[in-house]
Formats: C-alpha cells, sequence, structure tokens
C-alpha cells in the first residue's frame, strides 16, 4: 500500500518516519486513533506515536536478524532514534518552529 502524504494518516507517519510501506510500525487504524485522541491535531498525533515507539523499543532488546551463521540484534537503537525524533518535535512546539502550529 502506498503511503498518501496529502492526509493526516500519512502526514503522521512522515512526521515519525514510519514509511518502511512493507513492514510499518502501526497500522492506520492505530494511527487514527492517536489522531481522534490529539483532537485531530497532527503534531500532538505523531507526539504520542513516537511515545509509543520509544516505549516498545525501550522496554526490550530489539529485533533479532539471521543470515545464515550470522545473527544481529538490533539493541535499543530503534528506541534511541525515536527518542530524538520525539526530542526533535517536541523541541519546534516550545520553539515556535514547527510549521504545522
Amino acid at each position: 500500500m502506498a503511503i498518501d502524504y496529502t492526509n493526516y494518516i500519512g502526514k503522521i507517519r512522515a512526521l515519525i518516519n514510519d514509511v518502511n510501506e512493507e513492514d510499518f510500525e502501526f497500522d492506520d487504524e492505530q494511527l487514527d486513533a492517536f489522531y481522534q485522541m490529539s483532537y485531530c491535531n497532527i503534531v500532538q498525533s505523531a507526539i504520542m506515536a513516537l511515545r509509543g515507539l520509544v516505549a516498545k523499543y525501550a522496554s526490550t532488546g530489539g529485533d533479532t536478524y539471521r543470515l545464515d551463521t550470522i545473527e544481529y540484534e538490533e539493541g535499543k537503537s530503534k528506541a534511541s532514534n525515536y527518542q530524538s525524533l520525539l526530542n526533535n518535535l517536541e523541541q519546534s512546539i516550545k520553539d515556535g518552529t514547527n510549521p504545522l502550529l
């Protein structure tokens, strides 16, 4: 399924970098729930989603991948990446540089 960046679901996906169309972090219904809970605010929806992703990946060791005899564990790098996105988004709100405000 191609992402439609003209609607609020696509815009939230762009903000949280959930753009791998083969393996989304959230399905459309989950992003719609964040949107509804944030009173239809795209930026607040993205913050809710990022907080969920940080919590998800901080509580686990990450994904494990195997290629033949080589095994790779992702660790907490995903949590760090999502935390950085969250911090940047929250900071852009505080300093007034977020274009969606």
